[in-house]
């Protein structure tokens, strides 16, 4: 069975509607930021709580969300969506800071 990464799918209110994909215990860099995915730019850091309050949820229902879950399937990922991070989340990230 394949590792699933927990997703949180959600758009900017800025009006950018380009979904964004952020995965809340997956470490991308050494500031304790995690890791995000958008169609436009695709793999990035990202404030968690950041991109929580300038973004609304994001649904799969919506043929955009669809589509780049669609993309992070094409690449690899096996995901699990989720709406928040946990304490989970914060452990993992925690934990990849300590083993750089």
């Amino acid at each position: 069975m394949a590792k699933t990464t927990d997703v949180i799918f959600r758009r900017w209110r800025s009006g950018d509607q380009e979904p964004l994909a952020l995965f809340p215990g997956v470490l991308a860099d050494d500031k304790g930021n995690c890791s995000s995915y958008q169609h436009t730019g695709q793999h990035g850091a990202a404030d968690y709580l950041h991109v929580m309050c300038a973004t609304t949820p994001a649904y799969l229902c919506d043929k955009d969300v669809a589509a780049l879950a669609h993309e992070l399937d094409g690449i690899g990922y096996t995901l699990h969506q989720v709406t928040r991070r946990n304490r989970r989340h914060t452990d993992a990230i925690a934990q990849a800071l300590k083993a750089r």
